[in-house]
């Protein structure tokens, strides 16, 4: 392969405000059921599926745009070439190098333009988009899925559709999902233990990822305002004028941080 195609993502791609406190966490989470997750250090990148085929893999980058790399869909772990399932399947997704892997190769391979890569994330950006498969095999990268952006639409919730693609062969989400409200103990002991499952399961982690778990009610909230990313020591961006005329009468500004 010679080149990449470039892609315009037409589906809209969720994206995730960024905190760092706690008390903006439980007023997020309010009295909804949650989907909590491991958000992984590493590139996006969707995949779609016909008729049980893998068709495109594709890198997907803030500005809606990205590059087709189907050609290294079979050099990374945990994307299966071919699913039992016959309906259009889009899934999204992180490709990252585990911490060991990282630690181990950072020395002897270099990016695309020569350089050391400076991390796991840079690392696994590069790789995945190398244009010769046999090369990126040796990346040892994992891919990991995060969200079905199209398919199962008669599952109900975000946890049961991940859930769902285990049945495909994918690897797990490391996903927890709330059956009831999460108190302040609920959201404090996930924020302790998750971080030490990443790093047991080494896992490069990026902060937790929380999400309202029902479909129906996530579509409701608005582009951003069902998901968001707690990554301690973030800090509240000063408000402007006009937010603090929002925020004096009641009114809830969100930011426009994203992951």
């Amino acid at each position: 392969m010679k080149e990449r195609k470039k892609v315009s993502h037409t589906l809209p791609r969720p994206f995730s405000r960024v905190i760092g406190q706690v008390e903006d966490l439980v007023s997020f989470t309010g009295e909804r059921q949650i989907l909590i997750m491991l958000n992984l250090d590493g590139p996006t990148v969707k995949l779609t599926y016909e008729g049980g085929e893998l068709v495109e893999m594709a890198t997907w980058n803030d500005d809606g745009q990205g590059e087709e790399v189907t050609h290294n869909a079979r050099a990374i772990s945990g994307i299966p070439a071919k699913i039992v399932c016959k309906e259009r399947l889009v899934v999204l997704g992180k490709v990252f190098i585990r911490p060991s892997d990282f630690e181990e190769l950072k020395d002897t391979l270099k990016d695309r333009d020569g350089h050391p890569c400076t991390s796991g994330r840079a690392f696994a950006a590069d790789s995945v988009r190398l244009l010769e498969s046999a090369v990126c095999r040796e990346r040892r990268l994992v891919f990991m899925p995060f969200h079905v952006l199209e398919g199962f639409a008669v599952l109900e919730t975000k946890a049961k559709r991940l859930q769902e693609l285990g049945r495909f062969g994918f690897c797990g989400s490391s996903s927890l999902a709330s059956r009831g409200v999460l108190s302040r103990a609920d959201l404090d002991g996930a924020l302790e233990k998750l971080p030490q499952y990443a790093q047991k399961q080494d896992l490069p982690l990026d902060g937790i990822l929380f999400a309202y778990n029902d479909v129906v009610v996530s579509r409701a909230q608005g582009e951003g305002k069902d998901t968001l990313v707690f990554k301690p020591g973030t800090e509240r961006r000063p408000l402007s004028f006009f937010a603090q005329c929002l925020t004096a009468a009641g009114i809830p500004v969100l930011t426009n941080d994203s992951v």
